[in-house]
């Protein structure tokens, strides 16, 4: 996702020193990491969420939270209204009151998927400024 052009931030409940840890055997492929030491609380507060919405200057039109824990990150941003994708590892059922978010399996399909999102998305901005005034 990083050779296309995506930035990748990771939100953790785990502390910054075992993140440490962790992000040696991940080849760091994050712009940034936010963890419970950082934001003071832990997932599924909203107080996280928000705290990294703050940081980077998230809104639905610039992010898509990509996350396997339904509870912890689906749910929440349901709440606070981001757009989600869902990796549903295990197969469970989701609630229908969290939806709308795209639902996956594991990671392989969503490279393409970004890629026609953003494809629409680019349409969508072209067709606009084509528009007459």
């Amino acid at each position: 996702m990083k050779k296309a052009g995506h930035s990748l931030y990771l939100m953790s409940n785990s502390s910054s020193q075992i993140m440490q840890y962790n992000l040696q055997t991940m080849n760091k492929d994050f712009d940034d990491v936010f963890t419970a030491d950082d934001t003071g609380c832990y997932k599924p507060q909203l107080e996280f969420f928000s705290f990294v919405q703050r940081k980077l200057n998230l809104n639905n039109n610039n992010h898509l939270h990509i996350a396997k824990g339904f509870w912890w990150d689906i749910v929440p941003c349901a709440k606070i209204g981001w757009k989600k994708i869902w990796i549903n590892r295990n197969r469970i059922n989701g609630l229908k009151e969290y939806q709308p978010y795209k639902e996956f399996n594991d990671l392989s399909a969503l490279p393409t998927y970004l890629k026609t999102i953003q494809s629409i998305e680019d349409k969508n901005i072209q067709d606009h400024h084509q528009k007459p005034e």
